[in-house]
């Protein structure tokens, strides 16, 4: 894992913080971040601003993770080592993105 935040990071330095570029990696490494089991629930949607848009099966889910939604954001910039995401936002699956 270290190796992959590594160059990782050589990435980011090379092409900057263009937030299409981070989610493509974001969504990838998903399950490193946020562990397997979340992320079999879980998938990084969007990344708007420092938004980060994740989509979730059910409403069930999305109340359960916004009681740790601040250490999913914290987890996040700390596997980028720098502060990519301010704010996870939820998104069930019969939702639309307003």
């Amino acid at each position: 894992m270290e190796k992959a935040a590594e160059a990782l990071q050589r990435f980011l330095d090379l092409v900057g913080e263009e937030e299409d570029r981070v989610l493509i990696f974001l969504k990838e490494l998903w399950p490193n971040i946020v562990g397997s089991d979340l992320a079999r629930h879980t998938n990084p949607e969007t990344l708007s601003q420092g938004v980060l848009t994740v989509r979730v099966p059910s409403e069930v889910w999305k109340t359960q993770l916004l009681n740790v939604r601040s250490k999913m954001t914290r987890a996040t910039n700390r596997y980028w080592n720098r502060a990519i995401v301010k704010e996870i936002r939820f998104r069930r699956d019969d939702e639309s993105i307003l």
